[in-house]
Order: structure tokens, then C-alpha cells, then sequence
């Protein structure tokens, strides 16, 4: 059941856009501001999936250097042009 209000201003042209949608989809504007809600909630990691997502990233054994390596290539390349 819903029992929650709020009050959402739009440009003229979203509002246009979630008429249109809610036309061709049979669907009030209301109902899709719900869904999308629940989508955009729905794709916010958790705190677990970070984690995940920082462990996946941890082994990827990729090459690791210095900042001062790094930034003598750069250093490098501007003195060259390349």
C-alpha cells in the first residue's frame, strides 16, 4: 500500500518524456518515478559488493610502478613531443 507523498519538480520537457512513457506503456507517471526508484536503488552496490569488486581488482596481478618512475616517463614524453 502506499503511504508515503512527496512533491517532485520537472523541467517541461521530463515531464513530457514520462507522459510519453507512461502512454505507450499503459502506466501512470507515478508508477514509473516507482520503478525507476527501485532500479536505481536495486544497482547501488552494497558494502559487500564493493568488497567484491575491490578483491577482483586486487587480482588482477597487473604491473605495478612508482609515482616516480611514472612520472619521469612523463617527463620524458613532454621533453620528446610523443
Amino acid at each position: 500500500m502506499l503511504t508515503k507523498k512527496i512533491q517532485v519538480l520537472l523541467e517541461e520537457e521530463e515531464y513530457n518524456k514520462l507522459k510519453r512513457i507512461g502512454q505507450k506503456y499503459h502506466k501512470s507517471i507515478g508508477s514509473i518515478l516507482r520503478e525507476s526508484a527501485e532500479i536505481y536503488a536495486s544497482r547501488l552496490p552494497t558494502k559487500e559488493g564493493r568488497l567484491l569488486i575491490l578483491d577482483k581488482i586486487r587480482s588482477f596481478n597487473a604491473p605495478v610502478s612508482t609515482w616516480e618512475k611514472e612520472e619521469a616517463k612523463i617527463m620524458q614524453a613532454r621533453k620528446t613531443g610523443k
